[in-house]
């Protein structure tokens, strides 16, 4: 969000809620940028998916002036996925893996002429000021602040703010018209605690007195203002402390363009097992009323809510199943891939979650104050899907309750009665990944794909483990490709050709291990040529230089030799937009790179011999083995010295 805008209502799309594991979180502070984000997630979009949310915004009214921007950043996991469009990483992402889609759309804002008076929350770690509601945790910690901005133009006298916090059935501080004495309801649903354990902050020029009482406030039908000057207000906070009133000293002003802020400490109150969570979900609002020498009466702005998290549960099951449809029961096994949903009382849908490849499936964040129906909802390709459910309600959590956890798990012997699938033929695939030195290679992506009907919606990718395999279980019968994912831009191993195999009943278990290997030979190598500016040192190392925010030059050839070696060279192409890629260059082997001298350029010639070598894992190092900063050679050039002379 840009900054002096925040949301005060997101709606997420009725497609996107439906969509499995559908969730967004306000992010305060993302990542240091000292701005708020709204992070939507989903494990898989459904079909048709267009419009994530709307998102209703309010503009702080202390914000300056001039054009802001607001961004959006998508990237998905599945590299499978064809990204079209604007590439531009959210800041703290740049190197996170991902590639990520970008927009942006820009706005101007204009300041008002007004005296603005605004209430905000908070917790209290937290950077970003709401002036709508926060969720708070039984007895945590929470701000209110109390904000007038001046945007006129004469300076504003005699400010008077109070503050009445919530109680249950309160009502507005002001009435709503003069001398009608009807306040509209304030709806509180439990009562904040004044946090004697922290300050009120407040400019010195003002005075803060505190309203203490066992009892809350009566209004009696009278306006604010005679209410609040018959009470009687103390120099000092105390256990029972319900109101709070801040003045400004005599002589002193809101001049224009000057904004007062008063921050007053908070605590929620006590919502655990003890009360069975019963303000779980229930909110308590606040406003405040101010005054001043422009005024005739108090005044009140918008209110705030805190509102009090239900806690959260995890509900988990093993999911089984087995070969054949009359098998002994010491033949089932844990199953990966059945899809499971769960709903609350009303019937509402929550979110779904889908068996591991340990059969787990687990259902988090779950408020514990409701009953849940858990169901099966997809079972994977040649499965028999289930039609049975399993109910959770509040005392199933209470009775898993330990250690501060909610955690219900539901024993195999329930999930087999209501849950167990039959399926047919499955097998594995095994695969070793090494390099030419017969070295194991990690992270290397390969894409599984089913080819036939029955199985074509099996499309994953995995990742070589430290050992450079890959095991996949739970094949269900017939033909596959066994892909090999690289960038063909990127530094890294050349994949190898694309691999069919067939799993049936007398070869259900497939290996690409010992001498049927997956063997990578070569290296492929990107080559920047960039602009670097004339107080750049050409003869140090390469290693730390970077192509960020540098110009590309184009039409650039390098020669590579190999240094124990001179004779054995490749010449590159020229750079097409600043970059280049070679292909067959060995591991472990230190080269040499010069550039061909190019004339007619205003950029130098750089008679530099560069050295550097590609590791057994396909990262270029420098020839003591230490990385580079980016994968890739970065060739710099400066800029020609133009000489000229002036005659007068």
């Amino acid at each position: 969000m840009p900054k002096g805008v925040v949301p005060i209502e997101i709606i997420p799309t009725d497609k996107f809620k439906s969509s499995m594991g559908a969730k967004y979180e306000i992010v305060d502070n993302y990542n240091n940028t000292g701005r708020l984000a709204i992070v939507f997630i989903a494990d898989a979009l459904g079909k048709g998916v267009f419009d994530i949310a709307t998102i209703k915004t309010m503009v702080d009214p202390d914000t300056e002036e001039g054009n802001v921007k607001n961004e959006v950043f998508v990237t998905f996991e599945s590299q499978v996925i064809e990204k079209i469009g604007t590439f531009k990483s959210p800041p703290g992402e740049e190197n996170d893996g991902n590639e990520w889609l970008y927009d942006e759309v820009e706005f101007r804002l204009i300041k008002v002429k007004e005296l603005f008076a605004r209430k905000y929350i908070k917790k209290e770690n937290d950077l970003s000021w709401l002036p709508t509601g926060i969720i708070t945790e039984s007895e945590e910690a929470f701000d209110y602040r109390l904000s007038l901005i001046n945007n006129l133009e004469t300076p504003r006298s005699n400010i008077d703010l109070v503050d009445f916090f919530p109680y249950i059935g309160d009502e507005s501080i002001q009435e709503e018209n003069i001398g009608n004495g009807v306040r509209p309801p304030r709806e509180s649903q439990f009562e904040n605690t004044f946090d004697l354990n922290r300050w009120v902050i407040v400019p010195e020029d003002y005075t803060v007195k505190y309203w203490n009482s066992d009892s809350v406030i009566d209004y009696q039908g009278k306006s604010a203002d005679s209410v609040i000057a018959s009470l009687t207000w103390s120099d000092e906070p105390a256990e029972n402390t319900r109101g709070i009133r801040i003045t400004a000293n005599e002589g002193i002003e809101l001049k224009p363009n000057e904004r007062l802020d008063i921050i007053i400490p908070m605590k929620a109150p006590v919502n655990d097992i003890t009360n069975d969570f019963e303000l779980s979900g229930k909110r308590a609002y606040n406003t405040y009323v101010r005054k001043d020498n422009a005024t005739i009466r108090f005044l009140e702005p918008n209110r705030v809510y805190n509102e009090l998290a239900s806690p959260m549960g995890t509900i988990e099951l093993i999911k089984w199943g087995q070969d054949e449809l009359h098998a002994p029961v010491e033949n089932q096994f844990k199953l990966e891939g059945a899809v499971f949903e769960i709903r609350d009382e009303q019937g509402n849908f929550i979110e779904n979650a889908t068996s591991d490849e340990n059969g787990l499936v687990k259902f988090d964040n779950i408020p514990i104050n409701g009953t849940y129906t858990i169901k099966e909802v997809k079972a994977p390709d040649g499965y028999t899907l289930t039609n049975k459910e399993i109910t959770v309600d509040y005392e199933d959590f209470k009775a898993a309750y330990k250690d501060g956890e909610f955690k219900v798990v539901i024993d195999d012997f329930n999930s087999i009665e209501n849950f167990l699938n039959v399926k047919p033929v499955f097998g594995s695939l095994e695969l070793e990944k090494v390099n030419s030195a017969n070295e194991s290679l990690q992270y290397i992506r390969f894409n599984l794909k089913g080819l036939d009907e029955w199985n074509k919606d099996i499309n994953k990718d995995y990742l070589t483990n430290s050992q450079g395999k890959i095991s996949v279980t739970n094949l269900m019968e017939g033909r596959y490709q066994l892909t090999e994912v690289g960038n063909p831009s990127d530094t890294g191993f050349i994949p190898v050709t694309p691999i069919e195999f067939e799993i049936t009943k007398e070869n259900p278990n497939i290996k690409f291990t010992e001498d049927n290997r997956i063997v990578n030979e070569e290296i492929r190598l990107l080559i920047n040529k960039i602009a670097v500016g004339n107080d750049f040192d050409l003869e140090q190392s390469i290693k730390n230089l970077t192509d960020f925010g540098r110009k590309k030059l184009s039409g650039y050839q390098f020669i590579i030799s190999e240094k124990e070696n001179p004779e054995s060279t490749i010449t590159t192409d020229p750079t097409v937009n600043g970059s280049v890629t070679i292909e067959g260059l060995k591991i472990n082997t230190i080269y040499q790179i010069i550039e061909i001298r190019k004339d007619g350029t205003i950029y130098s010639h750089n008679e530099n011999a560069y050295e550097f070598q590609i590791s057994s894992t396909g990262k270029v190092l420098d020839i003591n083995g230490e990385p580079f900063k980016q994968n890739l050679i970065n060739f710099p050039n400066k800029e020609k010295e133009i000489q000229g002379k002036v005659t007068v």
